[in-house]
């Protein structure tokens, strides 16, 4: 009876190994599952974030390259207004007539 015991006790113990290994195994994939989920998650917002960001940059590059196209416009003006008033001044009968129109 007593060799019947030990058997049935170390028959149990190797099922119960046996089912916490199981139980080790099912929560070591269900944590790797979870683990691959996080990182696909985290590859989605980091993939957001950085188009976004060249989102800003590029518009922030097409904003200056306007305002220095814009600059370079009115400084174009203003050197050929300068040039326009050297080669022909103003004559002084437009003179008091813009003059009359400001007053």
């Amino acid at each position: 009876r007593e060799a019947r015991d030990v058997a049935k006790a170390e028959a149990l113990a190797r099922e119960t190994r046996r089912h916490l290994a199981e139980q080790v195994k099912w929560k070591q994939d269900k944590l790797d599952r979870e683990r691959a989920a996080e990182a696909a998650r985290h590859e989605r917002f980091a993939y957001v974030v950085n188009t976004l960001e060249d989102v800003e940059k590029s518009e922030a590059a097409a904003t200056r390259s306007m305002r220095v196209a814009h600059r370079m416009e009115l400084e174009a003006q203003m050197r050929d207004n300068l040039v326009r008033k050297a080669v022909f001044p103003m004559t002084d009968t437009e003179k008091s007539l813009n003059a009359d129109m400001l007053a």
